[in-house]
């Protein structure tokens, strides 16, 4: 199974999405949060998508929120994805697509999918399956928040 990657999002600007989160307040993506932004769709059926979901969490807790801004997406009931969260001893942001909207709205056919949103809202990277190479992945995170903070730090020498 080699991971695949969806060429054809590259470039494209992510869908508006609003979903809400375990706790039901409602999250607007990709928002105007002007930062990168990675989302990880999962099910807790799916035992491919833990390894995805570790290394978002992992990434989670390497980038503060003003650098990274990490989501994962699942179609499951809330108790379920408390539950998955709990069994694998898994911290992450959870979002609840019940309906599956941003599912479709990103053209997700199966989980586990991970997409990295650069700081304008444009798609980076569409990883698709369960064998995403964790390096790729965390260069090209590492690579867009490096990006962003010397876009940050010339706007503020800039403004000076």
């Amino acid at each position: 199974h080699q991971p695949k990657e969806r060429q054809d999002w590259n470039g494209r600007s992510a869908p508006e999405i609003a979903l809400a989160d375990l706790a039901g307040r409602q999250v607007n993506l990709p928002g105007s949060s002007g930062k990168p932004l990675l989302l990880d769709f999962w099910g807790s059926y799916c035992p491919p998508c833990k390894r995805v979901a570790a290394l978002s969490a992992q990434l989670a807790r390497k980038y503060p929120q003003s650098e990274l801004t990490v989501w994962s997406i699942t179609q499951d009931k809330r108790d379920d994805a408390e539950a998955w969260l709990d069994f694998n001893h898994l911290s992450l942001p959870v979002l609840l697509d019940p309906g599956g909207s941003a599912f479709k709205a990103f053209g997700v056919q199966g989980i586990p999918v991970a997409i990295l949103i650069d700081a304008q809202g444009k798609v980076a990277r569409y990883w698709t399956g369960g064998n995403q190479n964790e390096d790729d992945v965390l260069a090209a995170v590492e690579s867009l928040v490096h990006q962003h903070k010397s876009e940050l730090m010339r706007r503020t020498n800039h403004a000076e």
